[in-house]
């Protein structure tokens, strides 16, 4: 999760984990950014991460958008007599759901912006610091070379101010959105 990925496959996570473990892991999980396929029996897990189950039976793969307590609400309802089918609207619980994993994503990613912009700027400093070198000064190559670096290092401080402004737009507007 560390490497910059975006899509995350794990087979029962969960498995051979203590509590603290699984808390932890959860976390991580609910802070990461990309996208997600989690083969479990861990309905906990499921109900606390998962915004959409597959469920692959004796009646073949169906996909419900929403976590494990949805469905079995929906399986419930649907088992149930009713007049008149409705088509299948996601309730209060599974929008605030996906509101609050969008938001939390959305928090990962501007923490992570940050810290790289934090990075950047130092090591932008280290290379401004080495400028002022006597003897880079008296060597030209030496002197370009450093000059190069320093020109590409900050491009790359602009850029992560970049990734920084957009992660902290997206997050704005997902909190501008729960006031509403």
């Amino acid at each position: 999760m560390l490497s910059g990925s975006n899509v995350l496959f794990l087979d029962e996570p969960t498995n051979h984990l203590d509590i603290p473990s699984c808390e932890a892991l959860e976390e991580a999980l609910n802070e990461y950014g990309g996208t997600m396929l989690i083969v479990t029996h861990d309905r906990y897990l499921a109900n606390r991460i998962a915004d959409r189950i597959i469920i692959m039976d004796g009646d073949g793969v169906r996909e419900f958008e929403g976590d494990w307590d949805a469905y079995k609400e929906f399986l419930a309802e649907s088992a149930a007599p009713t007049e008149k089918e409705e088509p299948v609207v996601k309730n209060a619980y599974v929008l605030a759901k996906e509101h609050k994993s969008a938001v939390n994503r959305c928090k990962g990613a501007l923490d992570r912006a940050e810290k790289k912009v934090k990075e950047e700027e130092a090591k932008l400093g280290e290379l401004e610091a080495r400028v002022c070198a006597p003897e880079i000064a008296s060597d030209y190559e030496a002197a370009k070379s450093l000059y190069e670096a320093l020109e590409t290092q900050r491009r790359l401080v602009e850029a992560c101010y970049a990734e920084w402004e957009r992660a902290e737009s997206e997050l704005q507007s997902l909190l501008a959105e729960e006031e509403e």
